[in-house]
Formats: structure tokens, C-alpha cells, sequence
């Protein structure tokens, strides 16, 4: 959406009450103000922040707020509502900041501070954490990486190919405090719902009735469910770099080893080329498929983003593929007995094309709707 900010004051004045009603009725504002989804239906997660239609609400020395914020390239932009009061802030920016979080940051800071001075109640007193505290705290430490919840759907090339994860959220003996990363400190406000000190996010946590874990929800825009420890340190990430590597030291041992047979035996010994050469090939193409993908999501130039990524599709697909005669040739190599060597590289160079076609498919980077 184009506005400007005149536009954007009279939204904000329709939201709060005071646009024709044959636009959008009282019963229809109140619908769309209200979360989407039952908070009772979403068990410990409904005390956190949810959303509504169009805004996430959440709340601020108590005071209920309905925001949202949007970014393109260069223009980042917050909007925020505080009913009660009859009350609306809009903020944009043309520029990208310092650092890679410092608009978001300054748009969420200001919101804050606004609603500090000028609309939210004096600060209170935090209240005693209830019995128990300190267990439940360390019931909620542990790994969850970041998933999209049914309410709202977060997609596009970026999140398709590098899924963000939270880590690991560490516990700690105080008796009502927890850290959250980013150097972020919470304290339970009430059983399984932590609030920022000095701040106003949330960390709400669903357990089931032996009191594990299940999920939790950091923001209200997606919930977060628990992983092992291996899956939480990035580990099919780790798997995925381990597998590029074997492509690139095929492809550099390949030129090698024909010239060092050729020296030793003055032409290359009789083997099954084609389907080796096929194999090779494989892994080139998999290669630039992955770069010409990545490069794609860096672009600024929105008409060259769904070409260049369609392209890297269609390469990464021809490449994966190669996995039947990397198979073909790992047969090859073991009845031809050509060594340990040669049968530990063929069988690596196989197992990476079979991971990188799964992660693939997986991912999404060879899904068809990528949201571009």
C-alpha cells in the first residue's frame, strides 16, 4: 500500500471510531479489532500477544494497543491504536538505519515511549511471582526454532530458504526472571506468562498436564515449538554445508585425478565416462542453482527476482536429479573394485545430491508458489 501520511491520520481516525458506519458498522470494527482466534482455544499461548484482522494486539502498562508495521526496500513504517484513549501514532522512515534491526527498533521504541508519556497508566509495581515460579521457568528453557502458526502465514523466497531459529531460550535460578535472547529479561507476571522488564513483549508458554513444554509464542505473529538440541544448533544446516563441501572438492578433485592418470598412464584408463561425467555435472548444476537462488532473494530489482529464481529452480532441479547416475555410478565403482577411495567418494558425492535434494524439497526452494 501508497499513503501518505495525512491519508494514513484519517485511517487511523476511521479505526477509532469515527468514520461513516455504512463504510464499516460497529459489529464489523469490533470483529476486526478482536484476536482472531479464541484465546481459551489456545490454551497458555492466549495470554500472550495475538492478532487481529489487520493488527496485532497487545498491551502497554495495560493499556491495550492495536499496531502494525510494514517495510519495503527503504521505507519502514509503524501505525499504532490505543482505543481507550481515543488515540493514534504513525511513524515512517526513508532509510534503512545503521544496522540491520535499527528502524524496526526505533519504530518500536518510539511507540513505546509515546504510550510511557502521553497515553498508559503510571508503571506498577511487578507483582509477586506465583508458587512455582522458578520450575516453571526451567521447564520453559530449551531449543525452539520458528514456525508459522495457522492464523498467519509468513512466506516469500527469504524465509523459504533460511528459516530463522530461535535457539536455545536459557533458564535461569532467579525466582521470576528469564532471559531471552536478544539480551532480552522477562518476569512471570502470572503461571506460564513472562513480560519484558522495563518493555513490553511477551513470552506466553503452553505445557501439557506433566507440566513439559509444548510451544511457545514470542510474538504474536507466530508460535514456536520445542526441538531436540540437535535440531535447535542448526544441525541440518550443518549437514547441508557438509554436503556442498563434498560437491566442490568432487568437482575439484575431478580435472586432478584425470591429469595425474593421464601422466601416469599416458591416457585415461577405460571407464564408464558418461555416467561419471553425468555425476560431475550434477554437482555443478546444483551449485549454481543454489547461488543463482540466494542471489535472487538479494536483489533490489523487483522484475529480475522471480526470473533469476524460476532460473535457479529449474538449474537446482537438473542438478538434483543427478543423484540416479550418482547412484549408478557408486554401483559401478564398487563391481569395477576401483578401491576405498573411489568407493567413499561415490558414496559421499551420492548421499550429498540425496540430502541436498531433500533440504530442497523441504525448504521449499523447489516449491512451485514461492509468493513471488
Amino acid at each position: 500500500m501508497s499513503s501518505t501520511a495525512r491519508n494514513m491520520a484519517a485511517f487511523l481516525y476511521f479505526h477509532l471510531g469515527h468514520g461513516a458506519d455504512d463504510v464499516l458498522g460497529p459489529e464489523a470494527m469490533a470483529e476486526m479489532h478482536a484476536p482472531g482466534l479464541p484465546p481459551a482455544s489456545l490454551g497458555g499461548l492466549g495470554a500472550a500477544d495475538q492478532m487481529t484482522l489487520g493488527f496485532r494486539g497487545r498491551e502497554i502498562r495495560g493499556q491495550e494497543v492495536l499496531s502494525h508495521g510494514g517495510d519495503t526496500t527503504i521505507c519502514h513504517s509503524e501505525l499504532a491504536l490505543f482505543p481507550e484513549t481515543d488515540t493514534g501514532v504513525f511513524v515512517s522512515r526513508n532509510g534503512n538505519g545503521g544496522r540491520a534491526l535499527s528502524t524496526a527498533v526505533l519504530r518500536r521504541q518510539l511507540i513505546d515511549q509515546f504510550a510511557r508519556r502521553y497515553v498508559a497508566p503510571p508503571e506498577q509495581t511487578a507483582p509477586e511471582p506465583a508458587p512455582g515460579a522458578a520450575e516453571r521457568a526451567a521447564a520453559v528453557a530449551g531449543h525452539y526454532p520458528q514456525r508459522t502458526t495457522g492464523a498467519v502465514q509468513r512466506r516469500g523466497p527469504r524465509g523459504l530458504l533460511l528459516p530463522r531459529h530461535g535457539g536455545r531460550l536459557p533458564g535461569r535460578d532467579h525466582h521470576r526472571r528469564l532471559p531471552v535472547p536478544p539480551k532480552t529479561t522477562m518476569q512471570e507476571v502470572e503461571p506460564w506468562l513472562w513480560r519484558e522488564i522495563a518493555g513490553t513483549d511477551t513470552l506466553a508458554a503452553r505445557a501439557d498436564e506433566t507440566g513439559n513444554v509444548r510451544d511457545i509464542v514470542l510474538t504474536a505473529y507466530w508460535a514456536e515449538s520445542r526441538v531436540s538440541a540437535w535440531q535447535g544448533y542448526y544441525a541440518q544446516h550443518l549437514v547441508l554445508l557438509a554436503a556442498l563441501a563434498v560437491l566442490v572438492i568432487t568437482l575439484v578433485a575431478w580435472p586432478v585425478n584425470r591429469l595425474r592418470r593421464r601422466r601416469r598412464w599416458g591416457t585415461d584408463r577405460p571407464r564408464p565416462w558418461r555416467v561419471r561425467r553425468l555425476t560431475y555435472a550434477s554437482s555443478a548444476l546444483v551449485l549454481v542453482g543454489l547461488v543463482l537462488f540466494v542471489s535472487s532473494i538479494q536483489l533490489q530489482d523487483y522484475t529480475l527476482i522471480r526470473p533469476l529464481t524460476r532460473l535457479g529452480q529449474a538449474v537446482l532441479m537438473l542438478g538434483v536429479l543427478g543423484v540416479i547416475p550418482a547412484a549408478w555410478h557408486l554401483v559401478n565403482t564398487i563391481r569395477c573394485r576401483a578401491g576405498v577411495l573411489a568407493v567413499t567418494g561415490a558414496a559421499l558425492l551420492t548421499l550429498s545430491l540425496a540430502y541436498i535434494a531433500g533440504y530442497a524439497v523441504a525448504y521449499r526452494i523447489l516449491w512451485p508458489d514461492l509468493s513471488i
